[in-house]
């Protein structure tokens, strides 16, 4: 019994910390950042610090966009009286009107992108058959949750971001 005990316990550990840390199925946090998100933000640490290199920021993805960018001056955070224009990026919530005029469609190709993602278990549904499935296979009894964001790209750089989603 203790054998088996420690067998499973090893198969958690391994799921949990080496095979999927931070993956949506995980229930010991709720909410993870997207892989997508992350590999996003770490390409635009390496961009050189220019004018040419902006990001304004708007609604969920200031956090955790702050820890990604610190002190660097790249990043913004939209107030009413932002222009967009000015930066080579814009990062808004999925159903955010703001930065959608007309102007703004013509200026700059949008990309939604995965940001967060959680896994709240519906306890009513779990089973012997799912309880083992989830402790040995990470495999969840019910769909994940997800957020989008928007991510605008002027035109002349819009190529490149989709190189780098595509990594």
């Amino acid at each position: 019994l203790a054998t088996s005990a420690l067998i499973l316990n090893s198969s958690t550990v391994y799921q949990s910390v080496l095979k999927s840390p931070g993956a949506y199925h995980e229930i010991l946090s709720q909410v993870h950042t997207s892989r997508q998100f992350h590999h996003f933000m770490k390409n635009h640490q390496k961009k050189p610090r220019t004018r040419k290199n902006t990001i304004l920021i708007h609604g969920a993805a200031t956090w955790p966009a702050a820890w990604y960018l610190p002190y660097n001056g790249q990043i913004h955070y939209a107030s009413k009286n932002s222009d967009p224009t000015k930066y080579s990026t814009v990062i808004i919530d999925l159903h955010s009107s703001v930065f959608q005029k007309e102007r703004d469609k013509k200026i700059f190709k949008k990309t939604i992108l995965s940001f967060r993602g959680w896994f709240l278990p519906e306890y009513d549904k779990l089973d012997l058959l799912n309880s083992l499935k989830y402790t040995l296979l990470k495999t969840p009894w019910n769909p994940v949750g997800d957020q989008k964001i928007v991510i605008l790209t002027k035109r002349d750089k819009a190529d490149f971001l989709q190189n780098e989603l595509e990594k």
